[in-house]
């Protein structure tokens, strides 16, 4: 996760903006962007969110080993630059 909100970071840094979505850090081909970071450990995709249209936040998500973000006890978790790790179940 936190791979991944170091590309989406960069991608900000390059263009200005943070990306609409997480398919266009795959659009731009960067180098510093590994596809496999699209999906968690479990092999579910990462969900993302800008926190508003003009916030320099976002939110992505894991949605843990049952592939639904639940909030407790499903082993899923979310990170947000500006709260750091925002939920974690284990």
């Amino acid at each position: 996760m936190a791979n991944l909100a170091s590309a989406i970071v960069i991608y900000e840094q390059e263009h200005g903006e943070l990306p609409h979505s997480l398919g266009a850090l795959r659009e731009v081909g960067a180098p510093y962007f590994d596809p496999s970071q699209l999906t968690d450990a479990w092999g579910n995709p990462m969900r993302y969110r800008l926190v508003s249209d003009n916030s320099k936040d976002f939110i992505i998500c894991s949605s843990g080993p049952n592939g639904l973000v639940e909030g407790s006890g499903g082993g899923d978790g979310c990170y947000s630059p500006s709260e750091g790790l925002v939920r974690a179940d284990e």
